[in-house]
């Protein structure tokens, strides 16, 4: 079973669940795990499925996905895409494409579905130290550099504050989909605190 759903979500009403690896093969060994213990333990990084075989099975449930959201008929379908990096380098996200033919899927049954693939904007709020709240808020939210910058214009030493925050190792840089991005040294702060 490596296409699942649509299963229940606290987040998003309905979800299309993806399992890249067999059932029950883990790194952990969690005594409230729902399904038991692990059958095959393991933190050896591979390949289960090949990504072709899922994106059928994922092109399979997808109508049967619009065959049920055409009978509940929901005020809106959102399909959502990554709006800045993932934590992995090697995650592809979803290409236009198929973004397109899932759109048109789902609007051939009448639905009103809404793309949520677009850059969400640069306003955030700055409350009390600029480096204190920079570093919270790329603890959850990567930022774009003309938001990191707009960000710090406020305050007269933003952008040494910045500097330092990188040279301190607190603040990584990357690259994604042409843009540069600001994100939290989540390693090095988990470290801070043990």
């Amino acid at each position: 079973m490596k296409v699942f759903g649509p299963v229940p979500s606290r987040r998003l009403g309905r979800s299309l669940g993806i399992n890249n690896i067999p059932p029950k093969v883990c790194s952990y060994a969690c005594r409230y795990c729902q399904l038991g213990s692990a059958l095959t333990m393991t933190t050896t990084r591979r390949g289960f499925f090949a990504p072709d075989e899922i994106a059928a099975e994922v092109a399979i449930k997808l109508e049967a996905l619009g065959d049920f959201l055409a009978s509940v008929r929901p005020a809106v379908c959102r399909l959502s895409s990554p709006t800045r990096p993932p934590a992995c380098a090697d995650v592809r996200c979803c290409d236009e494409e198929h973004l397109a033919a899932a759109t048109a899927l789902l609007s051939e049954r009448g639905l009103d579905v809404r793309l949520l693939n677009a850059y969400e904007g640069n306003d955030f709020v700055r409350t009390g130290d600029t480096r204190e709240a920079l570093l919270s808020i790329l603890s959850v939210h990567p930022m774009r550099d003309d938001a990191v910058r707009l960000f710090l214009d406020r305050d007269e030493r933003g952008q040494e504050k910045l500097r330092q925050a990188i040279d301190d190792g607190d603040i990584l840089i990357t690259r994604w989909r042409g843009a540069t991005f600001y994100a939290r040294n989540l390693r090095k702060a988990a470290g801070s605190r043990g």
